[in-house]
Formats: structure tokens, C-alpha cells, sequence
């Protein structure tokens, strides 16, 4: 089959994502390129191609910040880190690529499932309790990647122990585990 990727080099669009989706994916390979985005203009950017995927992402600022946080500010130890891209909003009429933390794993279908609480006697879910103060799974998330963040720059811990405790899935076993080894 004839692909017209085979020969120009396509770069990733968000109309290439699907909507209100986050997509797992894993860094293969990271370059430095200097691009032309204008006539007369250069700019030197980051390009990350991804296992299994033809296109490539050109990175911005915001989202080399965003991979810095996950995977360390060494670039050159980003390829093998798994990270979500996600389609988003930019400005009323212009979308962009954000790169987020990895969804969580799904579970299969053959895992055995806990049985149905009994509606007579079942309450609201309880919530994540960190600290002795209860959060809410988003909240759980966002303290864990505060202490991961300043975790991996104080170099207390590398980022493959951090992509590792994200892979889990669960941010209030991540952030009490990773408590314990920053302690």
C-alpha cells in the first residue's frame, strides 16, 4: 500500500487524536532538529517519535516542561518512558497535543471483580484518604506529581522509579510509596 508518510516526514496533529481521550504511548526515540516553521525564521525543538507510531511530535515548550516532569530533565533517558498524549483546546478556534501522565492500566476482563456492594447498605464511595487527610483521586494525582517533581530534582529518586509508581495506576498507592522512599 502506497502511504504518503513513507515519503514526507508527518508530524503529529491533534485531529490525528481522538476527542476526550488520553492515548498511552512510549517514547522511541528523541532528536533535536532545527526547523523553519517561517521563511527566514529557525528554531531548534525536541521531536519525539513513539513505538508503533509513524508520526512525530514536535515539542513545545509547555509540553518538554511537562515531559521534563516525567521523565527527568536528561532528555537522552526519555526514550522507553510511557506518557499520554491527550487532544486539547488551545484557544476558541485551535487545538494542540498535551502530554499528560500515562492513563491507567486497564484491567482484563478475566481479573475477578470485588462483589457489588449491597444497595441497601452501601454509602458514597469513600475517598483516598493521604495524610490522614482525605483527597480525591485528582487531588491524590496532584500531590503525587508535586512530590515527584521535587523528588527528581533534589535527586532523590530517578525518573524510571517515578514512570514506574505512574504505571500502577493508582496515585494514593504512587504517593505512599514514593513518601516512603523520599523519606
Amino acid at each position: 500500500m502506497s502511504n504518503i508518510a513513507e515519503i514526507y516526514d508527518l508530524w503529529l496533529k491533534p485531529q490525528h487524536l481522538p476527542k476526550n481521550s488520553t492515548i498511552p504511548v512510549t517514547v522511541e526515540t528523541v532528536e533535536i532538529k532545527t526547523l523553519h516553521p517561517r521563511p527566514g525564521i529557525e528554531e531548534r525543538k525536541i521531536i519525539l517519535s513513539f513505538v508503533g507510531k509513524r508520526r512525530k511530535l514536535i515539542l513545545n515548550a509547555g509540553n518538554a516542561n511537562r515531559l521534563a516532569d516525567l521523565g527527568g530533565e536528561d532528555w537522552s533517558a526519555w526514550p522507553g518512558l510511557v506518557v499520554g498524549l491527550r487532544r486539547a483546546q488551545y484557544s476558541k478556534d485551535k487545538e494542540t497535543i498535551i502530554i499528560t501522565p500515562p492513563p491507567p492500566a486497564k484491567t482484563a476482563s478475566s481479573t475477578p471483580q470485588p462483589p457489588a456492594p449491597d444497595p441497601q447498605t452501601a454509602t458514597m464511595a469513600t475517598p483516598l484518604v493521604v495524610e490522614e487527610v482525605e483527597l480525591s483521586p485528582r487531588e491524590a494525582m496532584d500531590q503525587f506529581y508535586a512530590l515527584a517533581g521535587q523528588a527528581i530534582i533534589d535527586k532523590r529518586v530517578d525518573h524510571n522509579f517515578v514512570n514506574r509508581l505512574v504505571n500502577c495506576g493508582n496515585y494514593s498507592t504512587a504517593y505512599h510509596e514514593l513518601r516512603q522512599a523520599v523519606a
